[in-house]
């Protein structure tokens, strides 16, 4: 997969509407994603979630889109 440090901006760019897993995260005051290294991505969020499994450390997973109303999210 990619490895490029990229900002959620570009993330949703280069994958709009899909699930990333992302590295070597930077977060906000408010623990808002703001940049990272993407090294999956997936229009199934199961894909990602598998994924995870091998990956330790400062990881997220974020996704490139706008959130339905009928889905709920926890931060």
């Amino acid at each position: 997969m990619d490895g490029e440090l990229l900002m959620t901006e570009e993330m949703k760019q280069k994958y709009p509407d899909e699930w990333l897993l992302v590295i070597d995260c930077e977060l906000s005051e408010n623990t808002e994603l703001k940049t990272g290294r993407v090294v999956e991505h997936s229009r199934c969020r199961d894909d990602i979630h598998k994924a995870l499994r091998n990956y330790t450390g400062k990881v997220a997973i974020y996704y490139a889109g706008e959130i339905p109303d009928d889905l709920a999210v926890m931060f």
